[in-house]
């Protein structure tokens, strides 16, 4: 028997925004394995990520992939604004 542990939908972007983006993910204890995945849209392109495990070792290895991709969106993050100041620097010339 299955048991949902989160299951959860946020909009990327304002509700008045042209563009559809959203982030989707949840969790489920199964029968076969401990079910994870995060689906992120963004206007017409999409992923999908899955971070299912049945042992110690692959949750390891999910556990380890997503701090990867968390690490990945803090370094986003932390130098957008930086390249923004940048681009507007050159724009102002």
């Amino acid at each position: 028997m299955s048991k949902t542990f989160t299951r959860n939908r946020q909009w990327l972007n304002p509700v008045e925004h042209e563009d559809t983006g959203a982030i989707s993910w949840h969790v489920e204890g199964g029968v076969y394995e401990a079910e994870a995945e995060i689906t992120i849209r963004d206007c017409d392109r999409q992923i999908k990520l899955d971070f299912g495990a049945r042992d110690k070792k692959e949750l390891n290895q999910r556990i380890k992939k997503l701090n990867m991709l968390i690490d990945a969106l803090e370094d986003v993050k932390q130098n957008l604004g930086e390249a923004f100041k940048h681009y507007q620097s050159i724009k102002g010339r």
